[in-house]
């Protein structure tokens, strides 16, 4: 499913007033990552052309998907 005209000129005035700071969800999430993964829990945010996903945790179903598609890309190429 491809975005509309509308939806791409959200997403750009999203990016350039910088509602979402990379730099800074980053950070935090580089913060709490050692505490994450010594405890198996899970924490982050997935950015695709869709949605970015500041859940925590983040959706398991979500990144399995993702995940698979990256497994069938590297597969296929």
């Amino acid at each position: 499913m491809e975005r509309t005209a509308l939806q791409n000129e959200v997403a750009h005035a999203l990016l350039e007033s910088q509602a979402v700071n990379f730099e800074v969800a980053t950070s935090i999430l580089a913060k709490f990552a050692p505490a994450a993964a010594e405890r198996g829990e899970a924490i982050g945010f997935v950015v695709n052309w869709r949605h970015i996903d500041l859940c925590i945790p983040v959706d398991p179903y979500l990144v399995l998907e993702q995940f698979g598609d990256i497994a069938r890309g590297a597969r296929q190429g």
